[in-house]
């Protein structure tokens, strides 16, 4: 946005956060994973209106993340390590059952 300041007001940034071990909220570093997060979440909108937008795994039942996924025209997965990573393959599901051909996947070479 800071080089197509054209696009503000039309580009919304969806981040999912799947917590595991490390980012469980048992674990004590947590907090600052989570402070961390919410930080850069505020520099963002304050720098380009209310863009951003970050959801917790938890917090993200199938029903709402399907609906994102018919809404989106890009998906980037960039998990580090991942059994079974379903969300692209929910993702071209969605999009095959709209019959829409104009999205892109950008998937992590660690997706299961």
């Amino acid at each position: 946005l800071e080089d197509r300041p054209n696009l503000k007001g039309k580009i919304v940034f969806y981040q999912v956060l799947l917590t595991h071990q490390y980012t469980s909220p048992k674990n004590p570093e947590y907090k600052s994973y989570y402070n961390e997060i919410k930080s850069l979440q505020r520099e963002i909108n304050n720098t380009f209106g209310y863009c951003c937008h970050i959801v917790f795994n938890q917090d993200f039942p199938p029903e709402k993340r399907l609906a994102l996924w018919a809404r989106t025209k890009v998906l980037v997965n960039t998990t580090l390590k991942d059994g079974l990573c379903l969300d692209p393959f929910e993702y071209v599901c969605v999009k095959a059952l709209r019959k829409e051909m104009d999205y892109f996947i950008i998937l992590s070479e660690f997706a299961g």
